[in-house]
């Protein structure tokens, strides 16, 4: 029944972004500065190109032929990498009670925790991780989020996904 209510959420969700306009095959980025290769000097002026997805070519200048992403004045890097998130849960560290999401996780409905988390994927993802390891999923929910990101049905980094979070028996949390 869970996984039912989750996979009609993900399909509505695919039908509302089925509606918008399909994303250029071809995207150029025009980097200001890019720091593309550890231990050597940045590049000015560079053009990414981007196709299907993939990047096939850094060239120098800025170059025309696809669907222009501006960053002519700003700073490219490679995305980062977070091989320990909880995007299924949150912590708010300013509570009184910053657990307070946690046993929702646990006995919340799935459906409600993959739409909570997706806001929180492409928050991360706008924070520059195109790629997280998410720890400790207590609802199986990183499983729907992942492949709605694969699919395009949401925005939101690469997810390496695993299984529900364990402990030693007997052991309490300790928050410090």
């Amino acid at each position: 029944m869970q996984n039912r209510v989750i996979r009609w959420c993900l399909f509505a969700l695919l039908l509302a972004q089925a509606s918008q306009s399909a994303a250029a095959a071809k995207i150029i980025v025009h980097a200001g500065h890019l720091i593309a290769d550890p231990g050597k000097p940045s590049l000015d002026k560079q053009s990414i190109i981007i196709e299907n997805g993939k990047i096939t070519a850094i060239v120098p200048g800025f170059v025309e032929g696809g669907r222009i992403v501006d960053l002519s004045q700003a700073w490219v890097m490679p995305g980062l990498i977070d091989m320990h998130t909880h995007v299924t849960v949150t912590v708010d560290v300013n509570s009184e009670v910053p657990w307070s999401d946690f046993m929702p996780a646990f006995l919340g409905r799935p459906a409600a925790r993959v739409l909570a988390s997706a806001g929180r994927a492409n928050s991360i993802m706008h924070n520059g991780f195109t790629t997280i390891r998410n720890l400790g999923d207590p609802a199986s929910v990183t499983y729907d989020l992942r492949d709605a990101i694969n699919a395009g049905v949401i925005d939101g980094p690469r997810i390496i996904t695993s299984e529900a979070m364990f402990g030693r028996a007997g052991r309490r949390l300790r928050c410090a």
